[in-house]
């Protein structure tokens, strides 16, 4: 039986699309899902190449990980890797950002080996977890204390916008095109 997941989609869609009218909700629970699977594949394959549309945070959480397993002369193995449901389980604005915590159902075998053997874990046997993905939108990259943070800026006048899904710079006046795949980045991802 899949895990159920904190479905807070209902509650905290409306408040993003108010946000961001432009926010396609189907299109990040996508883009999160792919990350996710692509982040377990690469920690799988101890293959950095593997990363889809990773942000240099997750590259190094997922770098992190694979040396901390070499280091302990771990082999993390993921296999037959089924995401079963994903929804908003928070959206929080603070610092200069907004980030919205993704929540997917995972079904996986998942297990670590040394010398062969398997140490944690059972190699013949699913289990059903659950991950958070966290994607990050930067309103203020001077406020935000993450590395290569890229804000919106005013094309014409190259003002901050810092009002969120503003559709002209408060400043110049200038017409501000949304940029939200550019500026919504996956950050990192964990296990709950």
């Amino acid at each position: 039986t899949p895990k159920s997941v904190s479905g807070m989609t209902r509650v905290f869609g409306p408040q993003i699309e108010e946000d961001f009218p432009d926010f396609n909700l189907n299109q990040f629970k996508n883009k999160a899902e792919n990350m996710l699977l692509s982040a377990l594949q690469a920690i799988n394959a101890e293959d950095i190449s593997q990363l889809k549309e990773a942000t240099e945070e997750l590259t190094r959480q997922v770098e992190n990980q694979i040396a901390r397993n070499n280091a302990e002369g771990v082999k993390e193995i993921f296999e037959r890797i089924h995401i079963h449901q994903t929804e908003i389980t928070n959206y929080v604005k603070r610092d200069g950002t907004c980030m919205i915590v993704f929540q997917s159902a995972v079904e996986h075998m998942h297990y670590k080996t040394r010398d062969g053997k398997v140490i944690e874990g059972d190699a013949k046997r699913l289990t059903q977890t659950k991950y958070n993905v966290e994607v990050v939108y930067i309103q203020d990259e001077k406020l935000v204390k993450i590395d290569n943070a890229v804000g919106t800026t005013c094309p014409n006048c190259g003002a901050p916008v810092k009002k969120l899904g503003a559709m002209y710079c408060e400043y110049c006046g200038s017409a501000v095109t949304p940029v939200n795949l550019k500026v919504w980045t996956l950050h990192k991802f964990y296990e709950v």
